[in-house]
């Protein structure tokens, strides 16, 4: 499992290692995670991408970036479910 602490870094991460599913907070530093999820999604499309926010609504720049669109604080088994599906619809 790798990690990073803000957009650029987790682009840097995604481009030097095997990733299977991205999960990732909406406010990151540096740029926001609709940005670096697109940037991602350029890069490998196939990759699911799962965005946390306490946005209750998706704002529609994230239309396309993002596979999923989770509320922070959510049951984590939903959040499993949710990656779980995705991993399973890309085999």
């Amino acid at each position: 499992m790798a990690t990073a602490h803000s957009g650029e870094e987790g682009i840097r991460v995604f481009k030097s290692q095997p990733i299977d599913a991205v999960i990732m907070d909406y406010w990151l530093s540096g740029m926001d995670g609709i940005e670096a999820a697109r940037e991602l999604k350029r890069i490998n499309p196939a990759i699911p991408i799962v965005v946390l926010s306490a946005l209750t609504e998706l704002p529609g720049e994230s239309i396309g970036a993002a596979d999923r669109w989770l509320l922070k604080g959510e049951d984590p088994a939903y959040l499993l479910n949710a990656i779980s599906t995705l991993l399973e619809a890309r085999a």
